[in-house]
């Protein structure tokens, strides 16, 4: 700071007049030393300071001292050169690694397809797949309202009824656990809205149709006081019709994916790495398929295909492979193979194909013993009787009124067991 006051003293000196031995000459030598000498050192001390440091040693340690001080001029040659090999390097660049960037990844590759056919498929068919999750809670939903409200109310009961009002009645009646409803009735209305949303959607040419004709879901309100039973009951025509096509679409897309899968699992090729685990389980080595089938109605989560976005994500991710370079961005690679065998393991093994009766709800009034015949052939092992015994049968009634009334007894009873079956 010195040097440069003195520096500052002799450039301003030669144009100052200090000739007389005055007062006011002086004030005016104070003056200048002040403020042309002194201050401008002192209230700038450090570009001050920079400025003769700049000045007294070499461009090499000049350029190392100012990045140390991070003080480099960008407009210079030298802040050029610092700005095109260095500011990239300030931030790294980390690609997304989840589960819809890797399915994009696949799929625009076709040379992938016939390499891995079910990975392919898998993907192909992921809108399809992704709902089947709520498959449990909408069985669950139908056991409820069926042995609840089976034959016990007439088709304006259930267009007037709400879902608030059956959950109501849940309570009042002591059905159960009403959280059970509750939740089992999200499930169902997330599904609806699922395939309501995909027929909304203008890049998926997505329909359900009845008899040739397309049918249209509006979305159900989360608001289950806005929300008719009808929409629940599932039927052969009406409003229940549409709760009828929405379980049957479920249902077959599990079947159809199900079907291909077991066309092509043995093919599928095995990892190296036969040691490999995933989430601490090693990988399954058992058949891929076991030709399982279960009715829907006693279906669990066990039988059907669930996917989660979370898992599906963290699978990718556990078998993705990047190369970190400051300032690039480098293009992820996979392990489609261990993937492959991974979903296989983790998601399908073990699903069932699902067997869908028509066993459509009854108002009140409506009893068709041919359904019921054929809920009870399902769970009841069946026998072929004599002619003879039938005729023993036969003869021990006296009139034909008797008959009739152990034939109303039979009815009732087959009604009976029925119902106890749709409430387990």
């Amino acid at each position: 700071a010195r040097v440069k006051i003195v520096d500052n003293f002799h450039k301003g000196l030669g144009a100052q007049d200090f000739g007389h031995a005055d007062q006011a000459t002086r004030t005016n030598m104070e003056k200048f030393f002040t403020e042309v000498c002194v201050n401008p050192v002192i209230n700038n001390v450090q570009d001050q300071v920079r400025q003769l440091k700049d000045q007294s040693v070499d461009a090499r340690l000049r350029y190392l001292m100012n990045e140390v001080n991070e003080s480099i001029d960008l407009s210079t040659a030298e802040g050029h050169h610092y700005r095109e090999q260095n500011l990239p390097h300030l931030f790294l660049l980390r690609p997304d690694v989840n589960f819809q960037v890797f399915s994009n990844y696949f799929m625009s590759r076709p040379e992938l397809q016939n390499r891995h056919k079910t990975l392919w498929h898998f993907l192909s068919n992921i809108v399809q797949l992704l709902p089947l999750k709520y498959l449990p809670d909408i069985i669950t939903w139908q056991r409820l309202i069926y042995s609840n409200y089976m034959r016990k109310i007439t088709p304006d009961d259930a267009k007037n009824k709400t879902i608030a009002d059956v959950f109501e009645e849940c309570k009042e009646n002591n059905w159960g656990d009403v959280s059970l409803w509750k939740d089992s009735w999200q499930g169902f209305r997330q599904a609806w809205n699922y395939l309501a949303m995909r027929m909304e959607s203008q890049n998926d040419n997505f329909e359900l149709r009845v008899e040739c004709q397309p049918i249209i879901l509006e979305k159900l309100s989360d608001d289950p006081s806005k929300v008719s039973l009808i929409f629940s009951l599932s039927t052969a025509e009406n409003e229940g019709r549409m709760c009828e096509e929405v379980i049957s679409y479920l249902v077959g897309s599990q079947n159809d994916f199900l079907k291909f899968l077991s066309q092509y699992t043995s093919k599928v090729e095995k990892p190296a790495e036969v040691e490999m685990k995933y989430g601490g389980e090693a990988l399954n080595q058992r058949e891929e398929t076991t030709g399982l089938e279960v009715p829907l109605e006693v279906a669990t989560r066990a039988h059907v295909i669930i996917l989660e976005r979370r898992e599906l994500d963290e699978l990718v991710f556990s078998q993705s492979h990047e190369i970190s370079e400051y300032g690039k961005r480098q293009p992820v690679t996979y392990n489609n193979s261990t993937l492959e065998r991974l979903i296989l393991d983790r998601f399908l093994h073990g699903k069932a194909t699902l067997l869908k009766s028509d066993h459509y709800f009854e108002f009140a009034g409506e009893v068709k013993m041919s359904t019921v015949v054929e809920a009870l052939e399902r769970e009841i092992r069946q026998e072929v009787l004599p002619g003879e015994n039938f005729e023993d049968f036969d003869e021990e009634f006296d009139s034909h009124l008797e008959r009739v009334k152990a034939f109303e007894s039979l009815k009732e009873c087959m009604l009976f067991f029925e119902s106890c079956w749709w409430c387990t």
